[in-house]
């Protein structure tokens, strides 16, 4: 079973139950996007 890509409602997959959210993904996008100006 592959995990779903990470992203926002990751939480909401049908997987979830036995697969926690993964912050870290979530902390290295933000990290990412703020370093390209994306968000401020």
């Amino acid at each position: 079973m592959t995990p779903a890509p990470f992203g926002p409602g990751q939480e909401d997959t049908p997987d979830g139950p036995e697969i926690p959210r993964q912050p870290d993904y979530d902390e290295v996008e933000l990290a990412a996007l703020r370093e390209s100006g994306a968000i401020t």
